[in-house]
Order: C-alpha cells, then structure tokens, then sequence
C-alpha cells in the first residue's frame, strides 16, 4: 500500500458525519469511502498492521472492518491471508456509482417526508 493518505483526517470527517457510528462502522465508511471512489484503487494491498498504526487505532476495529468490507465484495483475501482491493470492470464501477446515487435520492427523499411530519 504505497498510497498516500491521511488517514486521521478521513476518519475524522467520517466522525463528524456519522457521529453514532462505532470506531468499527467509521473505519469501514472510510475505507469504503476511499474505495469507491478510487483513492485507493483496485489491487491495492491492505495490511491490517499497517493501517491500524496509520489510522493510530487498535488491531481489532480494523480487523472488523475489513471483516465487513470482504463479506460486502469490496476486498478479497487470497489463500495467503493477504487482502486487497477488489478489481472492478468499467461497467460494474458505473453501475455501483448508479446505485450510490439512487440510494443517497431516497434517503433524501425519505428525510424530506420525515420533516414535514
């Protein structure tokens, strides 16, 4: 993972957007954050280790997250335990961007209806 990120500054601005999410929650939002919108590309490298001390939290939240973003096809873990970012065709990069918009359209639209009660 020869990427440069700041990872403090994205789990902080995951904080201040999902302030009732775990320490678990944040960090996969991060990730997955970082993920889908290419910062962190496909084939990418994650060692758990490393990103604990980066994001300068314990083993285990990361561990779960992780956990989280496999079992979501977002990474994979090879035979030799080690995990990297899932590789995406064009297409199916598009059609999660579809879906992101569609799903982010109802939860305004859901709000919206909600604030008129």
């Amino acid at each position: 993972m020869d990427i440069k990120i700041d990872w403090t500054e994205h789990l902080r601005s995951m904080t201040e957007r999902y302030p009732d999410y775990s320490m678990t929650e944040t960090i996969y939002a991060t990730i997955l954050d970082l993920i889908v919108s290419f910062r962190i590309p496909p084939g990418t490298k994650l060692v758990t280790l490393r990103l604990a001390e980066e994001m300068r939290v314990s083993m285990t939240p990361v561990r779960d997250a992780l956990k989280m973003l496999e079992e979501n096809g977002f990474i994979s873990t090879n035979a030799g335990r080690k995990t990297f970012v899932a590789e995406y065709s064009e297409e199916s990069c598009s059609q999660l961007r579809a879906l992101r918009i569609s799903l982010e359209c109802l939860a305004a639209e859901q709000v919206c209806e909600t604030a008129g009660d």
